[in-house]
């Protein structure tokens, strides 16, 4: 994966803290093209149970 984010868990992760903030930005290109990319990886059968995922990011922030 290329760009900021390391996997897309990261960019899930992104993006919750920004709603739970109240934050508002714009979302530059690169950050556009990363979802982009992740629609089509989900179009194409490759996404992720979403209560696996958020899980695994559950877990992650209780073992921090």
């Amino acid at each position: 994966m290329q760009g900021r984010f390391d996997s897309p868990e990261a960019v899930v992760e992104a993006a919750l803290a920004l709603l739970q903030n109240g934050k508002s930005e714009k979302l530059d290109a690169e950050t556009l093209a990363t979802i982009r990319t992740s629609r089509e990886q989900f179009d194409r059968g490759e996404g992720r149970d979403l209560r696996a995922a958020l899980g695994e990011l559950r877990q992650g922030y209780e073992n921090r």
